[in-house]
């Protein structure tokens, strides 16, 4: 195979994946009860459960996620307990704001991964995360679960529609953006590994 049919099936190889059907809506809801707003989002993602976990799970990177996400920084990490601080800031007409959440993570089985949110270190009274992620004919289903009380100011009558709106947004574009970083996973594992059949990769070092 030479230079050009090689780039060709590379092209091949990244515009097949690249087109693959974005992550499909199953459940998408956000509700407020009592200054607390409770969050579920489950969708179908066209990418490998693998790839998937190992994003969600990449606590210092998951800034790569979502735009709104400032900064991420892994506080202390030991076998399946993390923790992490996370820096957030957004806009939605006129209310901005600016959030950090201070997350104790644990890495539970099947799937699962568990966060509580510390209040004495976050702008939330109180908040947890439940992710859960699960194979489905060859396609990888993401369900996201929260419930959140904010400790910032929020505007009167206006203001919480305007929330969920931001927390149903960001839940939802931060599983659309775990796709695209996991099926690019996928595409640089099969380019590399043609590489190596090809005995081409050295001469790329």
């Amino acid at each position: 195979m030479n230079s050009i049919q090689f780039l060709v099936s590379t092209l091949i190889i990244t515009l097949t994946i690249s087109n693959s059907l974005a992550g499909e809506v199953i459940t998408s809801f956000v509700d407020e009860d009592d200054d607390h707003y409770i969050i579920r989002v489950d969708m179908r993602i066209n990418a490998e459960i693998d790839d998937v976990y190992r994003h969600l799970a990449d606590l210092k990177n998951i800034h790569k996620l979502n735009d709104t996400i400032v900064s991420s920084i892994v506080k202390y990490s030991k076998d399946k307990k993390h923790e992490v601080e996370v820096s957030t800031s957004g806009c939605v007409l006129f209310f901005c704001t600016e959030q950090v959440q201070y997350q104790r993570v644990t890495e539970l089985d099947n799937g699962y991964i568990m966060i509580h949110l510390d209040p004495t270190k976050s702008d939330f009274v109180s908040g947890q995360i439940l992710w859960q992620v699960f194979a489905e004919n060859n396609q990888t289903r993401v369900v996201f679960a929260a419930d959140f009380e904010p400790d910032f100011w929020i505007p009167p009558l206006i203001g919480p529609w305007i929330l969920t709106d931001i927390f149903l947004k960001e839940s939802q574009e931060t599983i659309n953006e775990l796709e695209k970083l996991a099926q690019a996973s996928k595409r640089a594992r099969l380019i590399k590994s043609r590489l190596i059949k090809q005995g081409k990769l050295r001469s790329l070092r």
